[in-house]
């Protein structure tokens, strides 16, 4: 029998929860019923990993990934004109709302309405007509003119890390390394920031955004992947995990720089456009000292690895939305 490694009262099939490893948010599968209770999966774990989750749906939506529960959120972009857009999964790209002009001239009121439908368009004239314009609705919308839209290029900005998200992926890293090896002692630091929340990242060190220059596992061209690599080594007391999502950002969490267990290095990897866990070889093993003394952005970061993983995940992503 398992204890919730949040609060210890001891698990049963009433209590018990389904705790997602990798988020279903994220499009993961992988999960335990051993690590949380209901009450604390609910509480201290829903909130941080929705924080994590929204960081991400943009890639979840571009995906179009079939997750276990709910269905990709909309996200919005914007074009180089400021018109903004919104793209639902599967879908095609759309403005995310109607455009209604209106200009005084020397005839009357000038309108002009872009509107996504010809029922949104009838209820737009009819709401300008109860606000007093002259307005025929039903020549209105006999004059209008339906055009397929030619969509722009769109944009949008991505934001990874910080106070509200690391400690999802603290959870991360401590979930997965209790499910393996069942052992809470080696990770009550790293239990107790989870349940404290982050209030300053100057004082927090436990988890860091990094840009690997090496791979840890070899990633097909057509792969994209979720992975944890936990590390320790009882001589050096260092506990490590190694997170990467969608085969884009990667994390580092010193789980434990007091670590009194056995050696190991054990890779994890979730395969989420297959649904499935894939088998991976371990290609390299980052330094102890190497880990436990990085610092982002001090450390030097080299961006374009990261772009270069964006841009393929991104080209995997237009390549199915264009097959469907």
């Amino acid at each position: 029998m398992s204890n919730c490694y949040l609060c210890g009262v001891e698990l049963n099939g009433k209590n018990e929860s389904e705790e997602h490893i990798f988020l279903n948010a994220l499009g993961g599968r992988y999960k335990s019923k051993k690590l949380l209770c209901k009450n604390c999966n609910n509480s201290i774990g829903s909130d941080c990993d929705a924080a994590l989750a929204n960081q991400y749906h943009f890639l979840t939506n571009m995906l179009e990934l079939d997750l276990e529960r709910g269905k990709p959120r909309a996200v919005t972009m914007k074009a180089d004109d400021g018109l903004e857009y919104k793209i639902k999964s599967g879908k095609t790209p759309e403005l995310s709302h109607p455009i209604v002009e209106t200009e005084k001239t020397d005839s009357g009121n000038k309108i002009s309405i872009i509107a996504r439908n010809k029922d949104e368009l009838k209820k737009i004239l009819e709401n300008l007509k109860e606000k007093k314009f002259e307005i025929d609705i039903e020549k209105s919308l006999d004059n209008a003119v339906c055009k397929k839209e030619q969509i722009p290029q769109l944009r949008k900005r991505l934001t990874f890390g910080g106070i509200e998200s690391f400690p999802a992926i603290l959870k991360m890293a401590v979930s997965q390394y209790i499910d393996k090896f069942d052992d809470i002692e080696n990770v009550k630091s790293a239990i107790e920031d989870i349940k404290n929340p982050i209030k300053d990242l100057k004082t927090f060190k436990k988890v860091e955004l990094c840009i690997l220059e090496n791979e840890i596992f070899n990633v097909e061209d057509d792969e994209v992947l979720h992975s944890i690599f936990l590390c320790a080594n009882k001589k050096k007391h260092k506990l490590y995990a190694i997170i990467q999502l969608f085969s884009t950002q990667q994390y580092i969490v010193k789980l434990s720089d007091s670590y009194d267990g056995r050696d190991f290095a054990d890779l994890t990897v979730y395969d989420v456009m297959k649904k499935k866990m894939i088998d991976k070889k371990n290609l390299w093993t980052p330094d102890f000292d190497f880990i436990f003394t990085y610092e982002y952005p001090k450390s030097s970061p080299k961006f374009e690895i990261m772009q270069n993983r964006f841009s393929r995940v991104m080209q995997i992503a237009m390549k199915k939305r264009s097959q469907n």
